[in-house]
């Protein structure tokens, strides 16, 4: 189970990285829209990443609140049990690129 501090830093380390994307996402799309007067593809998949962004702050805030999200096995955390496949397909992936690379 996480506790209370635990708890408090998911929030706030979420909280700022949540804050910091939105205000600087915004910063750039007015100051593009100002310098080209137009907003281009780029600009809309900004929005559409801090969408995707805040959409998963909000389910790590949910998690946390829920004390399932940090002391707890991620195999045993009801919530956000997609992610847990996306995970290991994921680190699977990168592992045996990783590996097998030259580089």
């Amino acid at each position: 189970m996480a506790t209370h501090r635990q708890t408090v830093a998911i929030f706030t380390v979420t909280s700022v990285t949540c804050a910091f994307s939105t205000v600087f996402g915004a910063l750039r799309l007015v100051s593009r829209a100002r310098i080209v007067g137009k907003l281009n593809p780029d600009d809309w998949l900004i929005v559409g990443a801090w969408i995707l962004a805040t959409s998963l702050s909000a389910l790590i805030w949910l998690n946390a609140s829920l004390s399932s999200g940090l002391g707890t096995n991620l195999s045993d955390a009801r919530l956000l049990a997609g992610l847990r496949a996306y995970t290991i397909l994921y680190v699977r992936r990168n592992f045996r690129r990783d590996i097998y690379s030259d580089s």
